[in-house]
């Protein structure tokens, strides 16, 4: 493996503590100014995601404990952009199990990879 994916598997795993445990300043760092993530239905911009993940009615417990199970993972990497695709199964305590399709894009800039996409279906 590349020191490029090697880094982008580090940053990737700190993406998502970042977000299970909304640490906007850490996301707002990790995600490119244009982020857009989409559930196939609806998009949701930086913005809005930072300010919806700072909301005080989301359960911060639920989030906090969280597990994220991922597999069939592929990574394909074209010069300075990745492509991170696979399936997920998010745990959450007392909640029926949530299986999720993803894929994300990042980008590596002068400060690091970034993740400018990201986007989730159930199947």
């Amino acid at each position: 493996m590349s020191n490029l994916l090697h880094d982008l598997e580090v940053v990737r795993d700190s993406w998502y503590d970042a977000f299970y445990s909304r640490n906007l300043d850490l996301l707002g760092y990790l995600e490119t100014d244009w982020f857009v993530a989409t559930n196939g239905k609806k998009f949701i911009y930086k913005k809005h995601q930072l300010h919806k993940l700072g909301l005080d009615d989301i359960n911060h417990q639920d989030y906090q404990t969280g597990k994220r199970r991922e597999s069939e993972i592929q990574i394909r990497q074209f010069e300075n952009i990745a492509v991170v695709s696979g399936k997920a199964d998010i745990l959450y305590p007392q909640v029926d199990k949530k299986s999720i399709d993803f894929i994300e894009c990042w980008i590596m800039t002068t400060s690091g990879w970034k993740l400018q996409f990201v986007s989730f279906d159930t199947p």
